[in-house]
């Protein structure tokens, strides 16, 4: 009887092990959708693009350790998991665009009071792209145009 025990025993600890890493891994995830999530809380605040690498980077142990879920199929969660990897994969691959457009959007939103507050250059109006790219808190624009467009301006 006492072997049987020890059986069940150790069977019992390798089950709660492996469901204890797929609840683990679903935390871990939760985590780092949140974490993207709250880079657009500020809706009035442009967000830089270098926090969508950031992200990716410090996440990229969870692509990592997707490769290993196979062993984890058993667990209790495991239809949990893999919904929470579909949207993680969702979460990383978008990212970069979500910042993109977020930035684009509070740009065009501040469009209004920004020619209000500038108003002429020179004796001239700027065009949507050159307000555009004073709006825009990025670190560097690159500006391509002919002799006498006005680029200095």
């Amino acid at each position: 009887m006492k072997l049987f025990d020890k059986i069940k025993t150790k069977y019992n600890e390798h089950v709660q092990a492996r469901n204890d890493a797929c609840s683990n891994l679903i935390a871990d995830i939760n985590v780092a959708i949140y974490e993207k999530n709250s880079l657009f809380a500020k809706e009035d605040s442009f967000i830089d693009v270098t926090a969508a690498d950031q992200w990716i980077n410090k996440y990229i142990y969870l692509k990592e350790s997707f490769q290993s879920i196979k062993k984890l199929r058993k667990a209790d969660d495991y239809s949990i998991l893999l919904d929470a990897i579909t949207q993680f994969h969702k979460t990383a691959n978008s990212i970069k665009f979500d910042i993109l457009n977020h930035n684009e959007n509070l740009a065009r939103k501040r469009l209004k009071d920004a020619y209000d507050l500038i108003g002429e250059v020179e004796g001239r109006m700027l065009d949507e792209q050159q307000m555009m790219c004073i709006l825009k808190e990025n670190h560097n624009h690159l500006g391509i145009a002919g002799a006498g467009t006005g680029k200095t301006t």
